[in-house]
């Protein structure tokens, strides 16, 4: 009987130890998933923030590449524009300053169809966060949102309209496919310097 109850209190304290461990590690991640939102969202800010005149200078740069910038009629398309803007930061490097690409903000609009895509980067370059999110006629119809730690997602969290559902975009398996975006996406930006 004495032997039971110690290996019942062993168990228990076996699981409270695994149950202790797992919180803690749950409790990290959402720590730095809210740490990833809140950089997301003072970024979406900068724009705002950072003005024309050099004298508003924010401590951010711009590049931007901009297709058909007027939003003039495309044949077989309608009206049709995309903007792609790379904000990018200076750090000390080796050899001299290095631009740390941040924040990449991809709008493409298809006559009622608004696609807007978002790449949050941190301070040493590695893809932080992705979303996706297609409005028709203004309306919200898929998002998709990516969180990563390195080459792991931490999160994923998708909204998708029954009726988009057959033409979703991404899906959870996609992430390795958003990471090799991010990628060629850098691969752009640097161009943009030539």
């Amino acid at each position: 009987m004495l032997s039971i109850k110690k290996h019942i209190a062993g168990s228990f304290a076996a699981c409270f130890f695994l149950l202790s461990v797992c919180f803690a590690e749950l409790h990290a991640q959402n720590a730095q998933i809210l740490e990833i939102d809140a950089t997301h969202k003072a970024m979406l800010s900068v724009d705002e923030r950072c003005g024309d005149e050099v004298s508003d200078f924010c401590g951010y740069y711009v590049n931007r590449i901009q297709a058909n910038g007027y939003g003039g009629p495309w044949a077989d398309v309608g009206r049709y524009g995309s903007t792609q803007q790379f904000w990018y930061e200076f750090a000390d490097g080796e050899e001299g300053p290095e631009m740390i690409l941040r924040f990449i903000e991809i709008e493409t609009r298809r006559s009622t169809r608004q696609e807007i895509e978002e790449y949050l980067y941190d301070a040493a370059g590695q893809l932080q966060y992705y979303e996706f999110v297609l409005m028709i006629e203004g309306m919200p119809q898929q998002q998709n949102q990516y969180y990563f730690e390195g080459d792991k997602l931490l999160k994923y969290n998708e909204q998708v309209q029954p009726e988009e559902a057959e033409f979703q975009k991404y899906h959870k398996s996609d992430a390795a496919q958003v990471r090799k975006n991010a990628d060629d996406l850098g691969v752009v930006f640097n161009s943009t310097f030539r």
